[in-house]
């Protein structure tokens, strides 16, 4: 039991932080949405046994609605997930890839030295919340596109969340950040469906 209670947020952790990466590189839709879905899954069940399990799940209905409204204003044949136009950043996933690995080497490097006062932190959370806060500043420096830019901000905030958490398990708290959750999806729902004002001529990674 005991080595099935250290293994599991190592788990956890690493299913997060593979699934932020995937989100950076993967093309298709049902690996993007699956992966954010993942990501959400993993990062509230690290907080199972640190905070209140109604914070816990709170914090993952809110972030599989945001998905789900996501899954619900797409479709496979109309899937606006491609890489910004040429002339701007570096773009492609072994770029994309190079770039994950970077700041993964990071907040392994980091975690650590991050010592907070008052709070005891496992590694794995610190891991998880850092790592995901980092891939998701990733996406949002890359991205041209709100599709990408709205789950960049889905994936800091799922760091964010991680980490505060531990710290202040507020419902108050839990309630706004989940609204913002659900608010960032149906702004990425409004601008797909009805704007459509997405860059034009760009490539595929």
């Amino acid at each position: 039991m005991t080595l099935l209670h250290s293994a599991l947020p190592v788990a956890l952790a690493s299913g997060a932080c593979v699934a932020g990466v995937l989100l950076l590189t993967a093309v298709d839709r049902r690996v993007v949405l699956t992966s954010l879905g993942v990501l959400i899954v993993a990062s509230s069940l690290m907080l199972i046994g640190r905070v209140p399990l109604v914070v816990s799940l709170a914090l993952m209905t809110s972030g599989l609605a945001a998905t789900a409204i996501i899954l619900l204003s797409t479709s496979a044949d109309a899937w606006p997930w491609l890489a910004a136009a040429a002339g701007a950043l570096p773009e492609g996933r072994p770029f994309r890839l190079t770039l994950s690995v970077f700041v993964l080497m990071a907040v392994l490097g980091l975690t650590p030295g991050v010592n907070l006062p008052g709070a005891e932190i496992p590694r794995p959370v610190i891991v998880t919340a850092l790592g995901l806060i980092g891939l998701g500043a990733l996406q949002l420096g890359l991205s041209e596109r709100s599709l990408r830019v709205c789950i960049g901000l889905l994936t800091v905030l799922a760091g964010f969340e991680t980490l505060y958490f531990i710290l202040e398990p507020s419902l108050a708290v839990v309630a706004l950040l989940g609204s913002v959750n659900v608010v960032i999806a149906l702004i990425a729902s409004y601008l797909l469906l009805v704007v459509r004002q997405e860059p034009s001529g760009d490539k595929a990674p």
